[in-house]
């Protein structure tokens, strides 16, 4: 059962990517992203996400 707070693989993706990207950073086409998480699978995303995590931390 998913707890109503945990956040999905995109979610927790997003969120580390926003951190990571520099403040100046254009715009990001938000058709692109949907595009890009969609073609990946939901391991991916959590993986990279963690990876950046220890990257940023």
């Amino acid at each position: 059962m998913r707890r109503a707070h945990a956040a999905t693989p995109d979610e927790r993706l997003i969120a580390t990517l926003g951190r990571a990207a520099p403040s100046d950073m254009a715009p990001v086409s938000a058709i692109g992203l949907e595009t890009a998480l969609e073609a990946m699978v939901p391991a991916s995303k959590l993986a990279i996400a963690v990876d950046l995590d220890c990257w940023l931390n």
